[in-house]
């Protein structure tokens, strides 16, 4: 009698080796996105390190660093932005624009600095010759947040322009007398309104200020809300500021309800917009020297506030 060995699983051994398949990947899972998440934040550093270079380029060619924002009339603000800003001269005919047309050039989109027209009416983001070159373009954003996010608020009274996650460093700057430039040279912030620095002028060392950290997008395009508004001179676009940690508090600026998920956002001054991120625990920041360093959520709110500085002493070792 010839006997026939089985050699199929029983369906409990099938059972247990599911099982443990199940645990392995639920213990891999975890693992591999930490992974994900570690190799976009490299990503987003990568891109910062560019515009810190951007930055130190500009210094070499024209002796000062660009200007956080500009708005002017274009008679007392010509196109070169020597002027200052004039009360009541009418948006229409103002220069309006951002450090980021500046700095083009040094992040390989010369064509757009050499399109765009610098004499004051074309200027105005509202002037169609200028809307072509308000297009998304990748080293604007942040892998870890929403790409190619545009300023299409639903009510139609705005045309379309790119978002950005990356923005200067105002300090902490009250910009409802920052408009003036009289509050910029008591906080001595890197970047202002109508102002450029030269490299002197940063007595702490540039290495001991960030030039530049990250801000959250709102998740649609018709949200009304100007977090990350990089190309338009707005009181809440371009820039952070450093009166509250990395990712705590609450916003002060232009927004309607909270877009935001879990960031409460209201109107009004004086205005505040902390640096923001998806990484986890912390912000990519920008140094004068051009090198990238993640700052922690839990960073000692008077050094966070030190390294918005330029010449108060303020000498961080380490952040």
């Amino acid at each position: 009698m010839i006997i026939r060995k089985n050699n199929a699983f029983t369906l409990v051994e099938l059972l247990v080796v599911i099982a443990i398949i199940g645990m392995l990947v639920g213990l891999l899972l975890p693992a591999v996105q930490q992974a994900r998440a570690a190799a976009r934040r490299m990503q987003c550093a990568n891109k910062m390190r560019q515009y810190g270079l951007a930055f130190l380029n500009y210094e070499t060619q024209n002796q000062k660093f660009p200007w956080g924002t500009q708005r002017g009339d274009g008679k007392t603000n010509p196109p070169d932005g020597s002027g200052g800003w004039v009360a009541g001269s009418g948006a229409k005919n103002q220069i309006r624009r951002s450090f980021l047309v500046w700095i083009w050039p040094y992040l390989e989109l010369n064509a757009n600095y050499q399109e765009f027209n610098f004499d004051y009416n074309p200027g105005n983001w509202q002037n169609s010759n200028n809307m072509s070159l308000c297009q998304p373009v990748a080293i604007y954003f942040c892998p870890d947040d929403r790409p190619n996010a545009l300023w299409s608020p639903s009510d139609g009274t705005k045309s379309s322009y790119s978002k950005g996650n990356y923005v200067v460093n105002f300090g902490e700057l009250d910009l409802s007398k920052s408009k003036l430039n009289l509050n910029c040279q008591l906080k001595k912030a890197p970047f202002d309104i109508n102002l450029r620095r030269t490299a002197g002028e940063f007595r702490d060392g540039l290495s001991n200020c960030v030039f530049l950290s990250e801000v959250l997008i709102s998740p649609l395009d018709s949200d009304y809300d100007m977090r990350g508004l990089v190309f338009y001179e707005v009181d809440a676009g371009a820039h952070f500021m450093t009166n509250q940690q990395p990712n705590s508090g609450w916003d002060y600026q232009i927004c309607q309800g909270e877009p935001i998920p879990g960031v409460t956002c209201s109107g009004g001054t004086p205005y505040r917009i902390p640096a923001r991120s998806n990484h986890s625990n912390g912000v990519n920041a920008v140094r004068g020297d051009g090198s990238v360093s993640f700052v922690s959520n839990s960073i000692d709110l008077d050094v966070w506030k030190s390294l918005g500085t330029i010449c108060e002493g303020d000498i961080v070792s380490e952040f």
